[in-house]
């Protein structure tokens, strides 16, 4: 293989290298940053639904009707971790359900705080991002499939390997006026390669 050969495979090798390390940090970002989005608006969606339930309301219909509306898994549980809504599941289903008294996002709502967790459903079987919050009857709380969220950073990152490849070859930005130059290579007497 001539030397020029050499050098091209060289830059794309190197090339290739760096768009897989900007493709892996530029997706994690994208994908931590997406979960923060994401639990900021189900924080806000919780406290609406919080705010909905009263003493006067039936939960299992609020969770049904909150649930549909808002296009997210809502769950209502009272104080001692009972479920008493679940837009998931039906009267009869949620007699099923386990105790959540003890679940992460619960327990923090109870104490006051906006609980958060990421973790597998235990009746869906999907991983899972939850976030609860205490309102006056009880914790309500919305999850989401974090499948979702991976399939938006999943799309995403054949467009950052593909932006970053042609940048980083010189076919973007400024780089396109050097595609005009020629450039050639040379042996010295002395052994040595010298650009022309």
């Amino acid at each position: 293989m001539r030397l020029t050969g050499r050098l091209l495979l060289g830059v794309l090798g190197v090339v290739g290298v760096l768009v897989a390390f900007m493709v892996f940090v530029v997706a994690r970002q994208l994908s931590g940053r997406l979960r923060e989005e994401t639990a900021d608006v189900l924080s806000r969606e919780a406290r609406f639904v919080a705010a909905s339930w009263t003493v006067d309301t039936d939960p299992f219909a609020l969770a049904q009707r909150a649930g549909t509306s808002l296009g997210r898994r809502v769950t209502l549980i009272r104080p001692d971790g009972v479920v008493v809504g679940d837009s998931d599941f039906d009267r009869d289903g949620m007699a099923h359900l386990e105790n959540h008294g003890r679940r992460p996002e619960v327990v923090a709502a109870l104490a006051g705080s906006v609980g958060n967790a990421l973790r597998t459903s235990s009746s869906r079987g999907d991983e899972e991002l939850y976030v609860a919050v205490r309102g006056t009857v009880g914790v309500a709380r919305v999850s989401v499939p974090t499948a979702a969220l991976e399939a938006i950073v999943a799309s995403s990152r054949r467009g950052i390997g593909f932006a970053t490849f042609m940048h980083g070859s010189g076919f973007t930005g400024s780089g396109e006026k050097y595609l005009a130059s020629v450039v050639g290579v040379e042996a010295t007497p002395e052994g040595k390669v010298r650009v022309v």
